[in-house]
């Protein structure tokens, strides 16, 4: 795998190269591995947002329950 994943890079004379096919090979894994990590990071980042909303929803709820207990005081 990874020789395969190399191989474009090397060839006999030190210089990159490597068939049409592996180098598009290469492109589709650089590509799938950028998509895997932008998607992560807005699954992560989603959850995140998810939990912020859920914080601000419990504040606001303190908040109001607090101000209805200053008012019944």
């Amino acid at each position: 795998m990874i020789k395969a994943i190399m191989k474009p890079f090397k060839n006999k004379n030190g210089i990159g190269g490597g068939t049409a096919d592996e180098v598009a090979a290469i492109d589709l894994l650089m590509s799938a591995m950028i998509i895997g990590l932008v998607l992560a990071m807005f699954s992560s980042g989603l959850s995140d947002m998810i939990k912020a909303k859920n914080l601000m929803v419990d504040l606001n709820a303190t908040i109001i329950q607090k101000y209805n207990e200053s008012i019944t005081d």
